[in-house]
């Protein structure tokens, strides 16, 4: 590995962590505005006032959307159930639920 990969591999997970960060401030940003003080992120639904990136990203690791196709066309769309949790954290990052239940899968 040369230089300019090492660089590139710096710029990444610099990139990464830059994204980390935003989405950790937006979220207990948007917690104060609404006054609310704690999310039932940690296992078996225990409270955190402070939530992070990975945990957020816990909680949709099993979201799934699946496309029922039959000789190369489209019959149906299985958009994932979000559970309170997830709807939630959605609104307090002003992502549309629509993220996770439209549009066409590629």
């Amino acid at each position: 590995m040369g230089p300019s990969e090492v660089v590139v591999l710096i710029t990444c997970q610099v990139i990464a962590q830059l994204i980390n960060c935003l989405i950790e401030r937006e979220l207990r940003q948007a917690m104060a505005r609404r006054e609310i003080r704690e999310l039932p992120l940690y296992h078996e639904q225990r409270a955190c006032t402070a939530p992070t990136t990975a945990r957020v990203y816990e909680q949709f690791a099993s979201v799934q959307r699946h496309q029922l196709t039959s000789q190369g066309q489209h019959l149906k769309t299985f958009d994932p159930k979000l559970t309170e949790l997830q709807q939630q954290l959605l609104n307090l990052l002003d992502v549309p639920a629509s993220a996770y239940t439209s549009g066409p899968l590629n």
